[in-house]
């Protein structure tokens, strides 16, 4: 629903980096953050900052109280040098967590789930278990080539998360700033691979970065040929399977795979997001079975 419009904000944001102009995001037309987009701007937001240390960001303050709510929680206003005086107090703003890191960390992870107590024990494990997939999922495949966005390399690829609990269900997000899932495909597997894959889900060999990103869970349950667990997005997709009501987004460049209730959708769109982001809802109670 927003993909484009976030997409040409970071552009431009990363376009100002790379002609040293000074930078500044105008936040009042802003009236509801939402987790993916949210994510992507936080994780761009600070790549950028580590690059470039001594380059200043400004924002102007949101006139909604939610959003000011949340860029604070976020430390986003801090990381534009804005001082705010607002204290979150709206629930679904303050159980916002984050978590960043360069290397494979299941430690961060397992902290972030601890502090919500609403989580019985069987869905933290499933929780900990996708979200830490998704993170190897980034380390391995996701900084395997340039991500050709016209700036030099970071000092390190990362991985970023966020997890939110509204009301009964559980957001977790994962996101990288890599080469995205359709290009990392050729580099990481054959040829006949891929063709195979794409043709078992669409009757053909047209690619899209949607077809694509799809083919990566066939691809990933194929070439470990253990029924019942595969690795990496494969696995997150079982995971999904076994806790009854989640539905997970799968982001990378220019596409969009939806898994809900264990069937597929798809969608492309006509502009890249310069990455993946991993989105998974996990409700907190049991749904009756439909």
């Amino acid at each position: 629903m927003y993909h484009d419009e976030v997409v040409k904000l970071l552009r431009s944001i990363r376009k100002a980096f790379k002609e040293g102009h000074p930078v500044c995001i105008d936040f009042r037309p802003t009236e509801r953050m939402v987790a993916g987009a949210t994510l992507l701007l936080f994780s761009e937001l600070h790549r950028l900052k580590e690059m470039f240390p001594a380059r200043p960001l400004r924002c102007i303050a949101p006139k909604d109280k939610k959003v000011n709510e949340v860029l604070q929680h976020l430390k986003l206003f801090e990381l534009l040098g804005y001082s705010s005086s607002v204290v979150p107090t709206s629930a679904d703003v303050i159980s916002w967590r984050t978590a960043s890191s360069a290397v494979v960390d299941g430690g961060k992870v397992g902290t972030i789930i601890e502090t919500y107590k609403s989580i019985d024990g069987i869905r933290a494990k499933h929780v900990f278990r996708g979200a830490t997939e998704a993170m190897m999922n980034s380390m391995n495949h996701a900084y395997i080539d340039e991500r050709q966005d016209g700036l030099p390399r970071p000092p390190s690829g990362k991985w970023w998360m966020f997890c939110r609990q509204d009301e009964d269900k559980l957001v977790i997000a994962v996101c990288d700033l890599g080469i995205g899932i359709p290009r990392s495909l050729p580099i990481l597997y054959t040829e006949e691979l891929i063709a195979k894959a794409v043709s078992s889900i669409s009757r053909g060999k047209v690619r899209s970065d949607a077809r694509m990103i799809e083919a990566a869970m066939e691809i990933q349950r194929t070439r470990t040929k253990r029924k019942g667990r595969g690795k990496g997005l494969s696995d997150i997709r079982r995971l999904v399977d076994e806790v009854h009501g989640s539905q997970l987004y799968l982001f990378s460049n220019r596409g969009l795979v939806k898994y809900i209730g264990g069937a597929y959708q798809r969608r492309n769109y006509a502009t890249s997001i310069k990455g993946t982001v991993v989105l998974w809802v996990v409700p907190l109670k049991d749904e009756p079975n439909d």
